[in-house]
């Protein structure tokens, strides 16, 4: 009888005990959602959010996702543009749109044949199509028309769902220099995202034929509280209302650098110069007219596939590479140093390339030698005139090669990189809570 009275109370000291000791269900969840914003690894993330629902719960929220410094990641290769003015570069047989995917994805997942015309190459819709944005896990595209404003769509090709943009209202005439994302504040989504668009327009009453650019925003924002989209076009400003004055110019883009974007003059009078356009500030944006290097003015700077603006290796400079002869030279702007480009470095085309497989000694032999097809931040991919032979340049230490895959196919490449934060597919159905819609993303319920 004692033995079992020792043994009941030895059992009830040890439930008492473990009672007593502390778990991870003990850790309040603002304490937790710290410890898991120490997580670096967008995989680890993941398998995070698929421990338990607690965690989960934790991780879906917003403040998590702004509280990290930085935002994973995940690279899942890039999609080309195929510009079909080179005649002799292969051409895709589903579009005008080449997905190139990185080494870890599956490139089936990443399809666009479901945009409105489908994506099939017996259709003729999936060609008209065109590439002109990425931004993280969207894509921007455009159908141009001629002389109307293109028709725009945004797209998510993991969840393979797409937006269609507005027109901007009594803008249905007038040219489209560059519609690109503008996302000040973070990564964008279907839900939450910022496009930018600069438009050529004339003045009505203006006297020799004087012309200005404009630029007009669209927001497109979910208000959860009234389970609705709010989405809207408004104007921000014009080269006439900062004092540039554009007579009878062509205009066309010249590339993007830092919060920068530039459009060369086809004009000779105005090939000294180019429009820019000052973004540094979210609030506010400013046309000016830039100058170019002396080694430039009326030569490449008139020929709009003789130079191209990029980012530079600090975050605010700007790099200009140029084909002057048969030679590219490449130069740079500091930040805070005005119009003053120091030239940073030079490269004989013809010297350069000898050897190369498929290349021909009647290369760059002319005034124009060569063609810049695309640039990006550190490379530039180029043609010799006379006809297409894609090959590109490391502008870190100036080597050329011609078997990169951004060489396959004539056109601008965009990185595509998987959304943040990731899209988890839990099922499709009706809440048991009773809320109203379909459960899309993470189901904290």
């Amino acid at each position: 009888m004692n033995a079992r009275r020792r043994n009941e109370e030895t059992r009830r000291r040890r439930l008492a005990m473990a009672r007593s000791t502390t778990t991870l269900d003990d850790i309040p969840d603002i304490l937790l959602k710290h410890v898991l914003i120490g997580l670096s690894s967008p995989v680890c993330i993941v398998r995070a959010a698929a421990t338990c629902r607690r965690w989960r719960r934790i991780i879906a929220r917003s403040d998590y996702t702004r509280a990290l410094r930085f935002p994973p990641l995940l690279d899942a290769g890039h999609y080309q543009a195929v510009d079909l003015r080179y005649a002799a570069a292969p051409r895709p047989c589903g579009g005008k749109i080449v997905y190139v995917p990185s080494a870890s994805v599956d490139a089936r997942r990443f399809a666009l044949d479901f945009l409105p015309g489908g994506g099939s190459a017996a259709s003729r819709s999936s060609w008209k199509w065109e590439l002109v944005d990425s931004e993280g896990g969207l894509l921007l595209l455009a159908k141009t028309r001629r002389r109307r404003f293109p028709e725009l769509i945004v797209c998510d090709p993991l969840a393979r769902r797409y937006v269609v943009i507005p027109p901007i209202p009594d803008k249905k005439y007038s040219h489209c220099l560059a519609v690109f994302f503008w996302n000040w504040n973070g990564g964008p989504n279907l839900s939450d995202f910022t496009l930018r668009c600069v438009l050529h327009e004339g003045i009505d009453g203006a006297a020799g034929g004087v012309t200005t650019a404009r630029v007009y925003d669209f927001k497109r924002h979910y208000w959860s509280h009234h389970r609705k989209y709010w989405d809207r076009w408004f104007a921000r400003g014009g080269a006439i209302d900062d004092g540039v004055h554009l007579r009878g110019a062509t205009l066309h883009l010249a590339g993007r650098a830092a919060c920068w974007i530039f459009f060369g003059n086809d004009d000779a009078d105005g090939a000294d110069a180019v429009l820019a356009l000052d973004m540094r500030y979210p609030s506010a944006c400013k046309f000016m007219l830039a100058r170019v290097p002396d080694s430039l003015r009326g030569g490449s700077c008139g020929d709009r596939f003789g130079f191209r603006f990029i980012d530079g290796d600090n975050p605010d400079d700007v790099r200009l590479v140029s084909v002057v002869g048969g030679d590219l030279k490449v130069f740079l702007r500091r930040d805070g140093s005005g119009d003053a480009w120091e030239p940073e470095k030079s490269l004989s085309l013809r010297d350069a390339t000898r050897g190369m497989p498929g290349r021909k000694e009647s290369y760059f032999g002319g005034a124009a030698a060569a063609k810049i097809v695309s640039a990006g931040a550190g490379y530039v991919v180029l043609t010799p005139a006379e006809e297409t032979w894609l090959f590109s340049v490391e502008l870190a230490t100036m080597e050329v090669e011609s078997k990169h895959s951004r060489n396959r196919y004539a056109g601008e490449s965009f990185p595509y990189h998987l959304p943040w934060p990731p899209t988890l597919s839990a099922h499709v159905s009706y809440c048991k809570r009773n809320r109203k819609g379909l459960c899309f993303q993470i189901c904290v319920c």
